[in-house]
């Protein structure tokens, strides 16, 4: 029975991700074409579109798949523990750096399984969180292995540590607020909250920005703070399309003018 259970939850959960799953990959409407047009990356040039849509690929993976097998992995050590109808969305939607025990949901989840028996609740608390290390370094690692930032070849790394630490939170956040934009009430719920991932945004092109010795235009950065400070109105629908609407016009030439950065990512 419980393995039927879960398994009508993880084809709910693949029809909630119709919006990263069947939009087109990276030339698309889907999570895949939100991060190669927010990285401004040059499609028509095939090393730079394999090499997109390989980093892509790897973080749909880590972010949106087989969570039904850390669902399994908690159910075994507690039964009564169930994600309801927000489905996988309860899980790594939390925020890249962030802490799945500060997501209201999951932790509302893990309250109605354990009641105050904290022995128990730190139990699935343990699963999620080596999970999230897996997953977190997995994704780091996608961004490295797709542009050969791997250390032993012989050649310079590209990208600085906090280069692949940001250009993670871009693509991890372009995901979120793609989530924010399809979701319903209900899954936008599990979600790391917009004025966090504003937070995460802003941060990740500072840091990318200030480790480039060649980045000269200020005002690019100035500019990209005061926009995404400035969108605080209307649902989170319309607040997330406001975000990745200004990440896709403003980031790419940010990143274009950071040349190591830019070059490696191929931005047209």
């Amino acid at each position: 029975m419980m393995r039927f259970a879960i398994a009508l939850l993880a084809i709910a959960s693949a029809f909630i991700s119709s919006y990263g799953k069947s939009a087109g990959g990276i030339t698309g409407n889907g999570h895949s074409g939100d991060m190669a047009r927010v990285l401004g990356v040059d499609l028509s040039d095939s090393d730079a579109k394999a090499r997109m849509a390989k980093m892509a690929t790897g973080f749909a993976k880590y972010i949106d798949c087989n969570a039904d097998e850390l669902y399994r992995r908690i159910r075994e050590v507690e039964p009564a523990f169930s994600w309801g109808i927000e489905g996988h969305r309860i899980f790594f939607h939390w925020g890249l750096h962030g802490n799945p025990r500060n997501s209201d949901a999951l932790a509302e989840k893990v309250r109605n399984a354990t009641g105050d028996d904290l022995s128990r609740s730190e139990n699935i608390w343990k699963i999620i969180v080596a999970e999230q290390s897996v997953r977190n370094k997995g994704m780091f690692a996608q961004v490295a292995a797709a542009y050969d930032n791997v250390k032993g070849d012989g050649r310079p790394a590209p990208f600085r540590h906090d280069d692949i630490s940001s250009i993670a939170a871009l693509v991890y956040d372009t995901h979120i607020l793609g989530d924010y934009i399809c979701g319903t009430e209900k899954t936008q719920r599990t979600l790391i909250d917009l004025a966090s991932v504003k937070l995460d945004l802003l941060n990740a092109v500072r840091s990318i920005t200030s480790g480039d010795v060649d980045f000269k235009d200020n005002a690019m950065v100035n500019r990209f703070t005061r926009s995404i400070k400035d969108v605080c109105v209307g649902t989170k629908c319309e607040q997330a399309q406001k975000v990745l609407d200004i990440m896709t016009e403003q980031i790419p030439p940010i990143l274009k003018a950071c040349p190591r950065v830019g070059k490696t990512l191929k931005v047209k």
